[in-house]
């Protein structure tokens, strides 16, 4: 073969190469963009079902009796109108700009129109299948001295849980089912358990006992997401790097690593403000019927509602809720599909966050 040859096929060799690491490329931008996508429909779901209807209840509520309110009554409202908005407006607009900055990246990588949701997924080796769920993960391997030794998994959160395959991985997801469960029949038997204690009217009272079961049910689901957590190299790191990352962040060095340590806050508030949403539906239920709003200091008008105030409570809290929160979150996370969406849905935030960061990682280093 000639010198000329050689050259030529060495340049093929090379183009091809080339051209084999740009379309490796298109998989973590597809899956950056499958997370804020998912991450978006479902944060739209809950601000278009939840908090814009509940926010408006309760802001009329406060109208309503704020010159016979007690101070607490007063901050409770505020404080779940604050969740509210929190939770729902700054994240799904937050993804639809992540993901419109994602598709613009793959389109000035050649990739225009290719990027699905749920695409992007890191694939199993034929002679590796994924345990089902009724399977036991791998055990662990014991040191010299007999001691269990913990080896992190060297991939994401999202694939932990959804290969199945690492020390806890099944483990994990089933905890997360029981800590979805959890926390939905435990916001749905707050009328039951506290009802007699939730008073209605201007005398509306919560009482301190079910503020305390809300605290030890979000307690529980935050020690599921940073045990999860903690069984990545990533997310291992993160956790015992916390301070560094904020210090990071405080001196203008990098934010990021603190956005996915400060997404646990992000959790504890969307439970609260599911939490509030039921309580204030009990309520309404035991106040007097609300038809329209006096602004007697203010606009010195009468505005009357279409329907009672605590209907669309009721609305807002069955169908909002129950109906599109927690049965589709419920079922995906079961079934490990559209995991972000199903993270979402379950206010596992912090989980978000942290994957949300894994996913940026790997886009980086194209």
């Amino acid at each position: 073969m000639s010198e000329q040859e050689l050259m030529s096929a060495k340049e093929k060799e090379e183009e091809r190469e080339m051209q084999q690491r740009h379309e490796a490329s298109l998989g973590p931008l597809m899956r950056k963009y499958s997370i804020l996508a998912l991450k978006a429909g479902a944060g739209t779901i809950r601000l278009l079902l939840e908090d814009v209807l509940n926010v408006f209840v309760q802001a009329a509520f406060l109208v309503k009796y704020w010159d016979q309110f007690q101070f607490g009554i007063r901050l409770f409202t505020m404080a779940s109108m604050g969740a509210g908005l929190i939770c729902s407006f700054l994240g799904p607009v937050k993804d639809l700009v992540g993901s419109c900055k994602v598709s613009r990246q793959a389109a000035g990588a050649g990739f225009s129109g290719k990027l699905t949701i749920g695409g992007g997924s890191r694939q199993l080796e034929e002679d590796e299948p994924a345990q089902p769920l009724l399977e036991e993960s791998a055990p662990v391997a014991d040191s010299e001295q007999g001691k269990r030794v913990h080896d992190p998994y060297d991939g994401s959160v999202l694939d932990f849980i959804t290969e199945g395959r690492a020390e806890h991985s099944v483990a994990a997801h089933r905890v997360l089912i029981v800590n979805s469960l959890l926390s939905w029949g435990s916001v749905a038997l707050v009328p039951v358990l506290f009802g007699d204690g939730i008073k209605g009217g201007v005398n509306a009272v919560v009482p301190s006992s079910a503020v305390l079961f809300f605290v030890l049910v979000t307690i529980s689901s935050i020690l599921v997401e940073l045990w999860i957590v903690a069984h990545t190299k990533s997310g291992f790191n993160m956790l015992i790097y916390c301070g560094e990352n904020f210090w990071k962040a405080i001196t203008c060095k990098g934010y990021k690593e603190a956005v996915a340590n400060g997404a646990i806050v992000l959790s504890i508030l969307g439970r609260w403000d599911t939490f509030s949403d039921v309580v204030f539906a009990t309520i309404l239920c035991k106040t007097d019927v609300i038809t329209e709003l006096t602004f007697s200091s203010t606009l010195h008008k009468t505005i009357a509602l279409p329907v009672p105030l605590h209907q669309i409570s009721l609305f807002s809290v069955i169908i909002g809720v129950f109906c599109f929160q927690a049965i589709p979150g419920i079922l995906l996370m079961m079934t490990k599909k559209g995991l972000p969406a199903a993270f979402k849905l379950n206010e596992f935030n912090f989980l978000l966050g942290v994957i949300e960061l894994e996913a940026e990682e790997d886009v980086v280093e194209i």
